[in-house]
């Protein structure tokens, strides 16, 4: 794992489990909406298979879900969040810091709030910033 793959991981990490399950359970749900509406697949929305389990479950049982749902969402937003990153860092297909932040923060309000994301999208191209060396 890179250190960029770290950091987003960990940052993403960080903030997914801040949310509370009911506001990433709805996110999820809003996803799939969103997705039928636009026939578009949606960062996250696999995770809606998994929500048919969880209406099922009573007490305790959705606590243990809750951390499987959570890791679902880190695990879908961590890819596509680092090749945008990837990207810039290579000059590839994106030049424009704005574009990018665009890109990011376009992904991440899959799971969080417009406001959040454009936090974490800024964090991160702070991140990819501090950590270029430019070339050799």
């Amino acid at each position: 794992m890179t250190d960029l793959e770290r950091t987003v991981r960990d940052l993403i990490t960080t903030e997914v489990n801040e949310l509370p399950l009911e506001d990433i359970i709805t996110m999820v749900r809003l996803n799939e909406i969103e997705a039928q509406k636009t026939g578009a697949v949606m960062t996250g929305l696999g995770c809606k298979f998994c929500l048919a389990q969880y209406d099922e479950l009573q007490g305790e049982e959705r606590h243990t879900f809750e951390c499987d749902l959570k890791e679902c969402l880190i695990y879908a937003l961590v890819y596509p969040v680092l090749g945008v990153l990837q990207s810039v860092e290579l000059g590839v297909d994106i030049t424009n810091a704005t574009v990018a932040l665009t890109r990011l923060a376009s992904t991440l309000r899959t799971v969080f709030s417009e406001r959040k994301s454009r936090e974490i999208a800024q964090l991160l191209m702070k991140q990819l910033d501090a950590s270029y060396e430019g070339p050799v």
